[in-house]
């Protein structure tokens, strides 16, 4: 187990932008989650939490922990379309030739 802990909690010290995490009952339970998520609060990557439980059943150690709060994937999937998109990349056909040698 604790090879799991070391493998998961250096990935989140060393390669994260953000966590998204999924909270229900089962990781209410748990320790391993809320762990994670307060290491992640503590280097202050953001952290957006999904769940569908009435939020006064949600710790507010976790919400504390959370930058957004999201009932459900699709609301999540929004933000995250906002937050991070892109230009537009041109078509191919609209690219100029590049002369190779």
């Amino acid at each position: 187990m604790r090879k799991i802990m070391d493998y998961d909690l250096q990935r989140l010290e060393t390669r994260c932008d953000y966590v998204v995490a999924y909270w229900d009952e089962y990781a209410s339970r748990g320790g391993g989650t809320q762990g994670e998520l307060t290491l992640a609060y503590r280097r202050a990557c953001p952290i957006y939490l999904v769940t569908n439980m009435p939020i006064e059943q949600v710790s507010s150690w976790i919400l504390g922990c959370a930058s957004a709060v999201f009932t459900d994937f699709e609301q999540l999937k929004d933000f995250l379309r906002g937050k991070f998109a892109s230009t537009p990349k041109p078509e191919l056909s609209e690219l100029e030739p590049v002369d190779t040698p």
